[in-house]
């Protein structure tokens, strides 16, 4: 008001300081009454309804002239606002009661009339509504539509009884997830279900290794692509063997001689176990190719079986120990063998 006084020109210094001191003087009602004058808009001020106070006017002439513009003398006050709002809450909450009663004895009615029927009535009305809504209106079971109606009762009963409220959550048709009965509360867990030795408070992502060797990313592995591509690595193993057959020959000590051994038989375990993966890959590759043959002629392909695979490679066995020179010394290997077997199995003299 102070602003919208002085900013008229033409008004002088003396003049609002009078305005100044004037209010100080003024009682609180007529202050009361200043305050609440509606802000003016933005723009070009208006003239307010006030008379212009000079530094003669005294609080008689300024209360008398007041009077005149609002002859009543009432004053708004945020009580008589508080009052309305209760009223109007006062006929919502008789509504909403009206409604539950009407709710409760129409319940009583659906009750009182199913429990007359009989039970094949009873299914039938059952395949008829369906299990969910027959359920919800037998059980009472708290519906979608009851929940959004009367959120003020619903946070009433939250309140009043949360123990209730979770064992009717948890003894509807299928278990529900534990929910917080108020926002402003914990989660209330269960007092029945045992609690783990180690609880995620915080749950932390499990590092997991990745092993490029083995990992999608780094392509199909295919052992004839792999061999031409570390061919030179045959040619060092290859180099380390002669080396340690060298070492083998001048160490004089048992212990280190022991471990050349050991590390020359696997290194030629290596080799034999490599030689045998290509064999059979040749073998495989081999039959593939009978199988297209006999395709082109006609003939319909068969599944070579765990038997005949075992057959096939016995067979490719004793050839290369033939091709060796190794063939006579593998079966009197083999004999002596038998030949235990079979003395461990004859029957033993029993003593007299």
């Amino acid at each position: 008001m102070l602003v919208a006084m002085s900013g008229e020109p033409g008004t002088q210094f003396s003049d609002i300081w009078g305005l100044v001191s004037f209010s100080w003087s003024m009682p609180e009602d007529q202050k009361m009454r200043v305050r609440r004058t509606p802000p003016l808009p933005r723009g070009e001020p208006e003239e307010i309804p006030f008379p212009e106070p000079k530094a003669h006017c005294k609080a008689s002439e300024w209360a008398e002239r007041s009077e005149e513009l609002n002859p009543e003398g009432e004053i708004e006050t945020d009580s008589e606002e508080e009052d309305e709002e209760d009223e109007t809450m006062g006929i919502e909450s008789e509504d909403s009661d009206s409604s539950e009663d009407e709710e409760d004895l129409m319940e009583d009615s659906i009750k009182t009339e199913l429990s007359t029927l009989s039970f094949t009535e009873l299914q039938q009305l059952q395949n008829r509504v369906g299990m969910k809504a027959f359920n919800q209106m037998l059980y009472r079971a708290p519906s979608a539509t009851q929940s959004t109606s009367a959120p003020g009762k619903a946070a009433t009963q939250s309140t009043s009884a949360p123990g209730k409220a979770a064992t009717q959550s948890t003894s509807g048709l299928g278990k529900a997830a534990p929910k917080r009965t108020n926002k402003n509360r914990p989660l209330e867990m269960s007092a029945k279900q045992r609690v783990p030795f180690l609880r995620k408070v915080v749950p932390v992502k499990k590092q997991r290794a990745r092993d490029p060797r083995f990992d999608d990313l780094s392509g199909e592995y295919k052992p004839s692509i792999f061999e031409k591509t570390y061919a030179f690595l045959d040619d060092m193993k290859k180099e380390e063997k002669e080396m340690v057959k060298k070492q083998l020959n001048k160490v004089q000590d048992p212990n280190r001689k022991q471990e050349l051994e050991q590390l020359l038989q696997r290194m030629n375990n290596q080799e034999d176990a490599q030689s045998s993966r290509r064999r059979e890959r040749e073998r495989h590759l081999q039959f593939k190719r009978q199988q297209r043959e006999r395709v082109r002629q006609g003939s319909k392909p068969f599944h070579l079986t765990k038997s005949a695979q075992r057959e096939m490679e016995l067979a490719e066995k004793y050839r290369e120990l033939k091709r060796s020179g190794k063939l006579e010394s593998f079966l009197g290997k083999k004999r002596k063998r038998n030949a235990v077997k079979d003395r461990r199995r004859m029957p033993t003299k029993q003593p007299a």
